[in-house]
């Protein structure tokens, strides 16, 4: 995104490594990569836990704490990079393709773009922060397919504020699915299906579900329902008479009662393959499509992939609990077992790290 003057520190990538950090609903996702000789080593793989009260809806009620979460996070990973790339969702962003002549500079196409960006952004300029790239020119060169993201500024200047007061440099603010599309090729080295194939990835959050689907790697659908996997962690403290914090706690190490996988985990996974199965005939409906090659499962309630297995029955399609790091090269500081917990998980965060080395 381009910004205001002030933050406009922000503005491209570069080739300096950035942690990609995903600050979803209940956890906050962070990724360090480098790109070696024999291809991307991963170098920094955490997920911590935001408390109660620091997000409301989506929105960051206590910029202190979410940073202090954050800074948690750099401390456990012992990584040493200081540039951060975070992402909005792409409710809180507007895109629009747009047509311009073929022959212009990039100065060129931002001033013209800026002249004309109210017929496209329903807010005032001083609202929003800006960008821009080129998608495509047509054969002839005459013209070119321009995309154009707009985001409120205050979503973008809560993200750098929470950066620096945990004193890091805040680099690039992205989109979700740009990001899923930037790691798409790591998910493709999972799946048995060629580089044209329709793909669904499923991001099961705390509180929302978010489907988008890609053909040859780019984003032709999107959608988000509120259905997530705080709905699990709320039957097991109603249950159970749990906090929780006991709750998550109990999930990710174990210990339930012996009626947890039969009266609270399989319904659960009923209702989810449930609003995957809607998701998909929304899909269907609302496009010219009527299949899927795959379906990419993605979030921590995902672990290391049961569910994959179940609703593959369920749903007669392939499906694969994703694993951005599956032909990765680990570094010292990862531990493997951990890692296969919550791959799934750090699709977003993975797609913000291939910023610093694309």
């Amino acid at each position: 995104m381009k910004l205001p003057a002030a933050l406009a520190e922000l503005i491209g990538a570069g080739n300096n490594a950035v942690i990609g950090v995903d600050i979803g609903t209940a956890t906050l996702k962070l990724v360090e990569l480098e790109s070696t000789s024999k291809g991307l080593k991963l170098i920094a793989a955490q997920v911590v836990p935001i408390p109660a009260g620091v997000l409301k809806e989506g929105k960051i009620e206590d910029a202190p704490g979410l940073a202090q979460v954050l800074s948690k996070a750099v401390v456990a990973s012992r990584t040493k990079t200081k540039n951060i790339a975070f992402a909005v969702s792409s409710s809180s962003v507007i895109t629009r393709l747009v047509e311009m002549p073929g022959d212009l500079s990039e100065d060129e196409m931002e001033m013209q773009l800026l002249m004309e960006a109210e017929q496209y952004i329903p807010y005032s300029l001083e609202e929003v922060a800006l960008d821009f790239t080129k998608m495509s020119t047509s054969e002839d060169g005459e013209q070119a397919q321009i995309l154009l993201a707009a985001s409120r500024k205050e979503s973008i200047e809560s993200l750098v504020e929470i950066a620096e007061i945990a004193e890091l440099k805040p680099k690039i603010v992205d989109v979700e699915p740009f990001c899923l599309e930037r790691v798409y090729p790591l998910l493709a080295e999972q799946m048995e299906e060629d580089s044209d194939s329709l793909i669904a990835i499923v991001d099961i959050g705390a509180r929302t579900l978010r489907f988008n689907v890609l053909e040859k790697g780019a984003t032709v659908y999107s959608r988000e329902e509120s259905f997530g996997s705080a709905q699990l962690s709320e039957e097991v403290q109603r249950r159970y008479g749990l906090s929780a914090e006991e709750a998550n706690i109990a999930q990710a190490e174990g210990g339930l009662p012996a009626d947890y996988q039969d009266e609270v985990l399989a319904p659960f996974y009923d209702s989810l393959i449930q609003q995957i199965s809607r998701a998909l005939q929304f899909f269907y409906s609302s496009s010219t499509y009527n299949h899927v090659d795959c379906l990419v499962l993605a979030g921590g309630v995902v672990g290391e992939g049961a569910i994959a297995d179940l609703a593959e029955t369920r749903l007669e399609l392939p499906v694969i609990a994703g694993n951005p790091f599956s032909q990765m090269k680990l570094g010292d500081k990862i531990k493997e077992d951990k890692l296969k917990q919550i791959a799934s998980s750090m699709l977003v965060a993975t797609g913000l790290a291939l910023r610093g080395i694309s």
